[in-house]
C-alpha cells in the first residue's frame, strides 16, 4: 500500500474522534497543582530577560589584505526591539584549534555598534570562526550569541583555487515526529540528508519497504536536504529505506517502533494549527482518565491546557493562528508526572513585519567615479529607530555565504540546538514554499534548545551584568585624605569625590576608554594641594571573556569553481582600512593656517624640536623674546611697558607660576597687544583641572591663587584695558605624561574600546578580471538610515561591473524587519 504524506487528509477524513477549537489565554483558569508547577517552573527558567544578537558581515570569504566588515545588531529576544541595556559588545576571531586571533571590545548604542577587523600578517589561508556576544549573552545556555565561519585566501601563498567535493559519502536520518513511532498510528516521519560536512543533500529520492517488498512510502528531499513521510508501522514489520544519490544505492533500516505510548502529528490548516494526539488499544487502559498537559511556548511565555483520554484513542486541537506566539511556538506534551514524552516546533508567520524594496523603488544616479542610489521603503515610520546596513559585491559573487540573516537569527536559530544551514533562505521569499520549508526544518529538529531537564534544574542566574563601559574601583591604601579626584584621559572628565571617614573604595563608572588612555587618580592635602594618592584599583571588565556553551558553525562550502590561477591577485596591506597619500591628494591647510583662523593678529611659534632644543623652559623662551621674566628678588623683569598677561589653554596664570614649564610640553605660542574683550572658552581642560593646573608647575599657589584662577577661568573679574597677551597651548600627549604622573597615580586600562573606522574599498590589482568577481568587495554601509520621506539614500565607488549585488539587512524598531538581496544594473 502506498501512502502519500499529505499531511491534512488525516484531518479532513475524519480519522479522529472530536475536535475541540480553543483559543489559550495567558494562564489557563482552574489550574491544578500539576499544571501550576510546570509554568510555576517555566517562569523561573525565563524570567530573566535574553539578548538575542545577530551579526551582518560584508561578505564570509576574505583575501588577505582586505577587511572583515560588520553591523552587529542586539535585540530583546521577546520583544524583538533593540536592547537598550546592553553598553558593550565582545567580538573574536578564532582559528581552527579555537585560538583566538583577534579580539575587540566595541560600545554599543541602542542595540547597534559597527566594527572593522584587519585581515592582516596574523592570518593565513584557512577556516575561522567569527563570534559577536554580550556579557549578559554568558548567563545561558541557549545560544543567543551570533557565530560564524568564515574562509581567507592568502593568494601569495594560495596561487590556485579547486573545489574537491566527496561524493561518496552521505548521512541520512529519520526522525518521528514528536519523537516516537506506536504501532498501529498513522505517523509522519522527517528525513534529513546531509554530506560528510554538514550540508543539506538535495534531490535525494527514497522508497519506504514494509518486509522488502511492499512500498508504503516514498520522498525526495527539498533544496536543504529534507524531507518526510508517513506510513502506519506495525511491530510484527521490518521497514527498509532505499536510498538513491547520484549513482549510488544506500540502505537504511527503520527500527524503534513502540508496542504502546502517545504520538503526535501537526498540520497547518492556512489560518490555524491542528495537533492531532493518538494512542492505540495496548497503551489506553494506561492512560484512561489521567491528567496530561500540553503546553506551548516561545522561551519567553507559556500557554498550558490539562486534557484527558477518556475512551477514545485521537484528540485533535485546532488552534487559531492568532492565538499563537509569533515566530518559533514548542509545543510540549507532558504525562501525569508531569515528564516531557513528545515535542514538536512550529512555526506561525502572523505578525512578522518584512519590508521589500520592489523594482521599481530603486533609483540609481552614475557619475564618472561613483553612483548614488536610492532606495524606498513603504510604510514605515522614519521617526522611529532605525539602521540598516549594505554589502555592494559583485553581482556573481562566492564570497557571501552567511547562513543567517537577521530574520533568521531573530526567529529560528535561538529555538535550535545546532547551527542553521542557509537560514536566510527561509526568507528570501514569504511565500507558502518558505512556510513549508520551515516547517519540514523544525520537523527534522525534533526537540528544541530548551531542554526541560535543565529548565527543571538548572534556572539561569545573573552572574554576569548588562555592562555599560568598564568600571575602576579605587581602593585606598592609606587613608590620609577623604578628598580624591579622578581624571580620564580622552573624555577629559574629572570628578573630585569626597569620602566619609570609614569609607576607603569608591568607583568610577560608565568609563569607555579608547586605545592609549588612561585613568589618573590624585588626592588633596590638608591644604588643598594635590599628591599623589596610594590606591590600589581594578578594572570591571579586565579582558574579553569567553562565551560557553560553544555552537560550532558550519563550515563555509568552497564554491564549485573552475581552477584558475591567482598568481598577481594580492591586495597591498598598507591600503587595508585607510587612504593613503598615494592614493588621494589630500587639500588642506597647514598647522600655522589652522592656528591663524582662530587668532587673527599676533605672532605665532610652533614649538617644534628646533625650539625645544633651543629653549629647556617656556621661562627661557620668553626671556629671549623680550617678556617679562620672574626673579624672586627682583620681581618681574623684561617688559615693563603696558601690562602682559599670561594664558595656558586659555587660562589665565601668574608669570612666576609658568616659567619653569619644559618647552616640550607646549604645542604652540602666540603673542599679541590687542584691546580685551572677552576669555575664549577653554579648552583641552575640565574645569576642576584647570583649577589645579598651577600645581602642576610651581607648588608655591595658595588657595586664594585657586581661587582667583576660577574666577578668570569662567569669565569673572576680567580686564578690559589694552595689554599684551601670550597664549600657551599645551601638547596635551606630552604634557599628560611628563606633568601628570608627577602628582597622579597614572594607570592604563587593561581593556579598551576599539575606535571608530571607516570601511576603504582595498587595492585590487584588476577590478575587471574573474577573481574580482569571485572574491572582490565594492562597498560597504554600516550605519545607513531610513529618511522622514521613507528614502535609503548612500553613495557607491565605480567599478567598472555592469550588474552589483546589494545585500541588505537592518531594523526598525517596533518589529519591522528588513533583508533582502537586489540585483542592480549600473549604466
Amino acid at each position: 500500500m502506498l501512502v502519500t504524506f499529505q499531511c491534512n487528509s488525516f484531518f479532513k477524513k475524519g480519522f479522529y474522534f472530536f475536535t475541540l477549537l480553543f483559543i489559550f489565554s495567558n494562564l489557563i483558569s482552574g489550574q491544578t497543582d500539576s499544571t501550576h508547577g510546570i509554568l510555576s517552573t517555566y517562569k523561573n527558567y525565563t524570567k530573566l530577560p535574553r539578548e538575542q544578537i545577530y551579526v551582518h558581515l560584508n561578505k564570509t570569504t576574505y583575501i588577505k589584505g582586505e577587511a572583515l566588515a560588520f553591523a552587529a545588531y542586539i535585540f530583546d529576544k521577546h520583544s524583538k526591539y533593540t536592547s537598550k541595556s546592553t553598553k558593550n559588545l565582545y567580538v573574536t576571531v578564532k582559528d581552527y584549534n579555537d585560538q583566538v586571533i583577534k579580539e575587540q571590545l566595541l560600545k554599543v548604542n541602542n542595540g547597534f555598534t559597527s566594527g572593522l577587523i584587519e585581515i592582516d600578517s596574523l592570518f593565513s589561508s584557512g577556516r575561522y570562526t567569527f563570534e559577536a556576544y554580550t556579557n549578559w549573552n554568558r548567563n545561558f545556555e541557549e545560544y543567543n550569541y551570533y557565530t560564524q565561519s568564515i574562509n581567507i585566501i592568502d593568494t601569495k601563498v594560495n596561487t590556485f583555487i579547486e573545489s574537491v567535493v566527496d561524493t561518496t559519502k552521505i548521512d541520512v536520518q529519520f526522525l518521528p515526529e514528536g519523537g516516537i513511532l506506536v504501532e498501529g498510528i498513522p505517523s509522519t516521519v522527517g528525513v534529513v540528508a546531509k554530506d560528510l560536512k554538514g550540508y543539506g543533500i538535495t534531490k535525494i529520492e527514497g522508497v519506504v519497504y514494509e518486509n522488502d517488498n511492499n512500498k508504503v512510502a516514498t520522498f525526495k528531499t527539498n533544496e536543504f536536504g529534507h524531507a518526510k513521510f508517513m506510513f502506519r508501522p506495525k511491530m510484527d514489520a521490518k521497514y527498509s529505506i532505499q536510498v538513491k544519490y547520484l549513482n549510488s544505492n544506500y540502505r537504511y533500516e527503520l527500527r524503534g517502533i513502540k508496542k504502546g505510548g502517545l504520538s503526535l502529528i501537526t498540520a497547518d490548516l492556512g489560518d490555524k494549527i491542528a495537533i492531532r494526539l493518538s494512542t492505540n488499544n495496548n497503551t489506553l487502559p494506561a492512560l484512561i482518565y489521567k491528567s496530561y498537559k500540553l503546553l506551548i511556548h516561545n522561551g519567553t511565555t507559556a500557554k498550558l491546557l490539562e486534557f484527558k483520554f477518556n475512551e477514545q484513542l485521537t484528540l485533535t486541537k485546532i488552534i487559531l493562528k492568532t492565538s499563537l506566539f509569533t515566530g518559533v511556538n514548542i509545543i510540549t506534551i507532558f504525562d501525569d508526572l508531569n515528564k516531557p514524552v513528545l515535542e514538536r516546533m512550529v512555526f506561525n508567520e502572523v505578525g512578522i513585519d518584512i519590508k521589500k524594496i520592489s523594482e521599481s523603488d530603486a533609483n540609481i544616479n552614475t557619475f564618472i567615479d561613483s553612483s548614488d542610489i536610492t532606495m524606498s521603503f513603504k510604510d514605515i515610520k522614519s521617526n522611529n529607530l532605525n539602521n540598516i546596513s549594505i554589502s555592494v559585491l559583485p553581482k556573481n559573487s562566492k564570497a557571501y555565504n552567511q547562513h543567517n540573516n537577521i530574520l533568521s537569527s531573530i526567529y529560528l536559530q535561538p529555538f535550535f540546538k545546532h547551527p542553521i544551514e542557509k537560514g536566510s533562505d527561509y526568507f528570501s521569499n514569504k511565500n507558502k514554499l518558505s512556510t513549508k520549508n520551515i516547517d519540514l526544518l523544525l520537523l527534522t529538529e525534533g526537540y528544541s534548545s530548551y531542554d526541560w531537564h535543565k529548565i527543571k534544574t538548572r534556572t539561569p542566574k545573573d552572574f554576569y551584568d548588562f555592562e555599560e563601559g568598564i568600571t575602576a574601583t579605587i581602593n585606598i591604601n592609606n587613608k590620609n585624605t577623604s578628598k580624591y579626584i579622578v581624571y580620564t584621559t580622552g573624555i577629559d572628565s574629572s570628578h573630585i569625590i569626597t569620602l566619609p571617614s570609614n569609607i576607603s573604595s569608591f568607583k568610577k563608572v560608565y568609563l569607555f576608554p579608547k586605545k592609549d588612555e588612561f585613568i589618573e587618580i590624585g588626592s588633596f592635602d590638608d591644604k588643598n594641594r594635590l599628591i599623589k594618592p596610594s590606591t590600589a584599583v581594578s578594572f570591571q571588565p579586565s579582558k574579553i571573556p569567553k562565551i560557553y556553551p560553544i555552537l560550532e558553525p558550519i563550515n563555509q562550502k568552497k564554491p564549485p569553481l573552475i581552477p584558475y590561477t591567482i598568481e598577481n591577485e594580492y591586495i597591498d596591506l598598507s591600503a587595508q582600512g585607510y587612504i593613503t597619500l598615494e592614493e588621494i591628494i589630500i587639500k588642506g591647510t597647514s598647522k600655522r593656517d589652522d592656528i591663524r583662523s582662530r587668532h587673527n593678529r599676533g605672532k605665532i611659534e610652533i614649538f617644534d624640536e628646533r625650539i625645544t632644543d633651543e629653549y629647556y623652559s617656556i621661562g627661557a623662551y620668553l626671556r629671549a623674546n623680550g617678556y617679562g621674566y620672574y626673579r624672586p628678588s627682583q620681581g618681574v623683569t623684561g617688559q615693563q611697558h603696558g601690562i602682559t598677561r599670561y594664558y595656558i589653554n586659555d587660562v589665565q596664570f601668574l608669570l612666576k607660576d609658568i616659567q619653569d614649564m619644559d618647552s616640550d610640553l607646549i604645542d604652540y605660542v602666540v603673542m599679541t597687544n590687542s584691546r580685551f574683550v572677552d576669555l575664549p572658552y577653554t579648552r583641552g581642560l575640565s574645569q576642576s583641572r584647570l583649577n589645579l593646573s598651577n600645581n602642576f608647575y610651581s607648588g608655591r599657589s595658595t588657595t586664594q591663587n585657586t581661587n582667583n584662577l576660577q574666577n578668570r577661568a569662567f569669565g569673572q573679574n576680567q580686564p578690559s584695558w589694552d595689554a599684551t597677551k601670550v597664549y600657551i597651548y599645551l601638547n596635551n600627549e606630552n604634557y599628560a605624561v611628563k606633568q601628570s604622573s608627577k602628582i597622579y597615580q597614572q594607570l592604563k586600562f587593561p581593556i579598551t574600546f576599539e575606535s571608530a573606522k571607516e570601511f576603504y574599498r582595498p587595492r585590487y590589482p584588476l577590478s575587471n578580471s574573474r577573481f574580482f568577481e569571485d572574491y572582490g568587495v565594492i562597498h560597504w554601509v554600516p550605519k545607513g538610515k531610513i529618511d522622514e520621506q521613507g528614502k535609503l539614500k548612500f553613495t557607491i565607488p565605480n567599478s567598472n561591473l555592469k550588474e552589483i549585488n546589494i545585500h541588505i539587512e537592518g531594523f526598525v524598531d517596533g518589529g519591522v524587519f528588513i533583508s533582502e538581496t537586489k540585483t542592480i544594473s549600473l549604466n
